[in-house]
């Protein structure tokens, strides 16, 4: 979509297809903590997780 040549019914007909769509969601880490820990524990302590 050009937003120069972008109309209001262009507008609201893109999102009348966007909105009917069923949604696709990415796969989210289930580690993410440990990840972070895995980062921030030895800035901290000085000492390296293990």
């Amino acid at each position: 979509m050009d937003f120069a040549s972008t109309t209001p019914r262009l507008l609201a007909d893109a999102l009348v297809d966007r909105l009917s769509r069923t949604p696709r969601y990415r796969g989210v880490p289930r580690d993410g903590a440990r990840a972070a820990a895995d980062r921030v524990v030895p800035l901290l302590t000085g000492h390296p997780l293990g």
